[in-house]
């Protein structure tokens, strides 16, 4: 998950940091695709973009659940579906959790 400011590109590796755990990160190689997880459709009280109608959102959401590897869409036992913070996010929430009255300090970045 990245910042909308900073967003990663397909085709260029990709270094993703562990949510807690400072010394934790992975580079990723080969990435095919790269899909905002948000898609505004407001801003400040105004409509930015055309409404989707039910059936679109139902389509849009089976396509995404159909992407999912079978273990991380099954109910029963589910795999966790891991998730990995781009730098520019890792960099934001280390300042805000140094922060006197920020969020908890136990864990990294």
């Amino acid at each position: 998950i990245e910042l909308e400011s900073a967003p990663p590109q397909a085709g260029r590796t990709v270094r993703g940091h562990h949510p807690h755990f400072q010394a934790v990160s992975k580079e990723y190689t080969g990435v095919a695709r790269v899909e905002p997880l948000l898609q505004p459709v407001l801003r400040e009280g105004r409509i930015t973009a055309p409404l989707p109608s039910l059936e679109e959102i139902r389509q849009h959401r089976r396509r995404a659940m159909a992407r999912l590897h079978p273990t991380s869409r099954r109910l029963l036992n589910p795999h966790i579906y891991k998730v990995s913070l781009g730098p520019a996010l890792y960099e934001l929430i280390g300042r805000l959790r140094a922060r006197p009255g920020g969020p908890e300090r136990n864990h990294a970045p």
